[in-house]
């Protein structure tokens, strides 16, 4: 009777904030983000609508059951899970590949129409992901004597670029997360988000610009912890923005790397390596006599690149905002850690 007492006194109450989150991801499952109940505001998780209800009511049931106290002694055999980088790797890039999208999505029909009937010197297009179509021509020149079109290049650089981010992923939970569970934690948090859809051959351009945005902040991680040189991270940085300039948008967040005993130099490692790999693209094309962007009424044919402050931040946008951050970026399971 005393010990049954012990153990009883022993038991964790309930944590509020795991469970209320557990619910919350549970409901968004379960209902598809509303779409069942035809609330279409949250389209990011339209998709499970073609998920059997069924299968979400159990998954939503699991999520709950996982976050309660009572529950966390089930995961303690997983502390001594080892998931090696040399046996994920290759196991996530044959993944990617074997279940591939088979729908085209965004700008993928005229993308690939453009690479098949234009040359790259004729494409208005190239300034906006100069890296990616560099590479895209390249990819698409080697696969056509075997039959191959321009898609299943764009499917080829995809995976690969799966690749860069399970090994970013890696690195990032080895950095963050002492414990074994810990990383697994963040392994399946990351790679189960909607950016995990750009690697399974997503014929469109913002894959590798994703993938190196994300190894561009898993370096920055590495470099507070001294584990990376600061020189990998302005090379990364470089790196995304050559293959889509939208990745710009998270250079702002380096300015953490600084210290004030040794910023100067610092700033000068991050402008002279993040300008490497956009010099050499800029290079490479003024070799092949791609012409240089056209500025008139706009950059490559886009009238308006930024939004007014009130554009940006209506409500509206604001949600919008925060939905393609679920699907592109979800970085927020990094606090897991």
């Amino acid at each position: 009777m005393n010990a049954d007492r012990l153990e009883f006194q022993n038991v964790r109450p309930v944590a509020l904030v795991p469970v209320t989150v557990a619910l919350i991801a549970a409901a968004l499952l379960i209902t598809a983000g509303g779409t069942t109940f035809g609330d279409n505001g949250w389209w990011a998780f339209g998709f499970l609508t073609y998920v059997p209800m069924a299968l979400r009511w159990l998954a939503g049931a699991l999520i709950v059951l996982a976050s309660v106290p009572f529950a966390y002694g089930w995961w303690r055999p997983l502390r001594r899970l080892v998931i090696p980088w040399w046996a994920a790797l290759p196991t996530a890039l044959a993944a990617f590949w074997v279940f591939r999208e088979r729908t085209w999505h965004g700008d993928a029909l005229y993308k690939v129409d453009l690479l098949t009937k234009q040359p790259l010197q004729a494409n208005p297009y190239v300034w906006k992901e100069p890296l990616d179509s560099l590479l895209e021509y390249a990819l698409s020149g080697l696969v056509q004597p075997v039959g191959l079109g321009p898609d299943v290049a764009i499917a080829l650089m995809s995976v690969a670029a799966g690749g860069v981010f399970v090994l970013a992923t890696w690195a990032a939970a080895t950095w963050l997360a002492g414990s074994t569970l810990r990383r697994l934690v963040i392994y399946t948090a990351l790679l189960a988000g909607g950016t995990s859809l750009l690697w399974f051959g997503h014929v469109e351009n913002y894959s590798w610009s994703t993938a190196m945005a994300f190894a561009t902040l898993a370096l920055a991680v590495g470099y507070l912890g001294g584990r990376a040189p600061l020189w990998a991270v302005a090379v990364a940085g470089g790196t995304a923005v050559s293959f889509h300039p939208q990745a710009a948008f998270i250079l702002p967040a380096l300015l953490v790397l600084l210290r004030r005993d040794r910023w100067p130099r610092q700033v000068v490692t991050l402008v002279l390596g993040g300008l490497v790999v956009p010099l050499l693209t800029a290079g490479v094309f003024w070799w092949l006599k791609v012409p240089p962007p056209g500025l008139d009424g706009g950059f490559a044919g886009d009238p308006q690149l930024f939004w007014t402050p009130m554009q940006a931040l209506a409500p509206a946008q604001l949600a919008e905002a925060l939905q393609n951050l679920w699907l592109i970026a979800p970085l927020w399971p990094l606090w897991i850690g």
